[in-house]
């Protein structure tokens, strides 16, 4: 299983997606219930959902989606500064990155645990 961790340092709404689910459905329950203060949404990979970009061939994590190779991509919907020069550090929000950051870490946590 590949874990990409893209795009997650950029989000005033708290909001973090994991994509990949739509084709992986066996990977959803551990990421079910993980305690954060940013909300885990499940998203932007079913290609008949007209309402959202699907982000199934977006980023490296394409390669293993070819390969059949379970992935989950972490990532966060377009922002002001998304592939601008602005994207910097000073204009992430830094609270978030790090509640982020914490939040995957539980998710690669309890896939160790569900995968063994």
């Amino acid at each position: 299983m590949n874990i990409n961790m893209d795009m997650i340092a950029h989000n005033d709404s708290l909001e973090l997606y994991a994509s990949g689910l739509h084709h992986y459905p066996q990977l959803k329950k551990p990421l079910q219930n993980i305690k954060s203060p940013i909300t885990l949404l499940f998203g932007h990979d079913n290609p008949d959902d007209k309402t959202k970009d699907d982000w199934t061939y977006s980023s490296d994590h394409r390669i293993f989606h070819k390969e059949k190779i379970p992935f989950i991509y972490f990532g966060v919907e377009d922002h002001k500064d998304y592939h601008k020069p602005t994207d910097t550090f000073e204009n992430i929000n830094q609270d978030f990155y790090v509640d982020a950051v914490k939040l995957i870490i539980k998710a690669i946590e309890n896939y160790d645990s569900f995968l063994e």
